[in-house]
C-alpha cells in the first residue's frame, strides 16, 4: 500500500472514521503510526513556531521546547 493510502487508513482509525474530522493531533498520530516512529508533531511556522498538534505527550513536549528555544526541525 502506498504511503498516502496508509496515512488515510491510519487517520480513519480514530474519531468518526472519516478524514473530515481530522485534528492536528490525530494527523500527527497517523504520521507516527505510518512511519513507525515513537511520535510526531505538527507545527505552523511563519515568523514564529506554533505547535498545533502532537501524537502524544512526549512529542508535544518536544515541539514546545523546540518552539521555545527556536531550534529543531520544522
Amino acid at each position: 500500500m502506498e504511503l498516502r493510502a496508509r496515512f488515510i487508513s491510519a487517520l480513519r482509525t480514530g474519531g468518526t472514521g472519516t478524514v473530515a474530522d481530522a485534528t492536528p493531533s490525530r494527523m500527527s498520530a497517523a504520521v507516527a503510526e505510518v512511519l513507525g516512529v515513537p511520535g510526531a508533531g505538527l507545527v505552523m511556522q511563519e515568523l514564529v513556531r506554533w505547535p498545533v498538534g502532537a501524537s502524544d505527550d512526549d512529542a508535544r513536549t518536544a515541539e514546545q521546547v523546540q518552539a521555545t528555544v527556536n531550534e529543531g526541525g520544522a
